[in-house]
């Protein structure tokens, strides 16, 4: 993953961002006002358990990235029916692999 502290070209940002991620619906809502994204999910503020503020970002980037069950690890466990761990596969190729 290539990061760079150079700014992009202005433009206009975006208003809302959807992802249906399986079970949950996220949502990012540019704010005007602020000139931040905040985090909705299924419809309701998506606020952080540490401040109790609505989560925010300056900016929101999507990656689509392979998810794969990990039946190794058993998240929870209810009634007989187990959530298992999901590996994000997320990797580079190297430091110049995101490079045109």
């Amino acid at each position: 993953m290539l990061f760079s502290t150079i700014p992009q070209p202005k433009g206009d940002p975006e208003t809302l961002i959807k992802v249906d991620y399986g079970p949950t619906d996220a949502e990012w809502r540019y704010n005007e006002k602020s000139g931040r994204y905040v985090r909705w999910s299924d419809g309701k503020p998506h606020f952080d358990a540490n401040t109790n503020n609505q989560v925010t970002s300056a900016n929101v980037v999507l990656l689509y990235a392979w998810h794969q069950y990990d039946v190794t690890i058993v998240e929870s466990e209810f009634q007989a029916h187990k959530s298992y761990s999901i590996e994000i596969q997320l990797w580079t190729l190297g430091t110049n692999a995101c490079l045109p």
